[in-house]
């Protein structure tokens, strides 16, 4: 198997975060605590990391406030800590 470098792996890593942006944390967000986006983003299991670069993709759609919190809010419940201070 071959190895891949740290290049590589950033890259990948930044694609899986735009995947989650785009497929379900600003939907879960945005649709609240019981939609559909929310559970599917629970399934995928994603990381803090993978989820701080999400929400901060996210937030270049919709930066206003009241998504912000609601943002802050759904990371909070996906168990990132201090997530309001770590989303800027």
């Amino acid at each position: 198997m071959a190895s891949i470098g740290r290049t590589q792996l950033e890259t990948a890593l930044r694609a899986l975060g735009e995947l989650l942006a785009a497929r379900g944390l600003y939907a879960a967000a945005d649709q609240g605590p019981r939609s559909r986006h929310l559970q599917d983003l629970e399934e995928l299991v994603p990381d803090q990391d993978e989820l701080l670069v999400a929400a901060r993709w996210s937030r270049t759609h919709d930066p206003s406030p009241g998504y912000r919190s609601a943002l802050v809010e759904t990371l909070r419940y996906l168990g990132v800590e201090d997530a309001d201070g770590r989303l800027d």
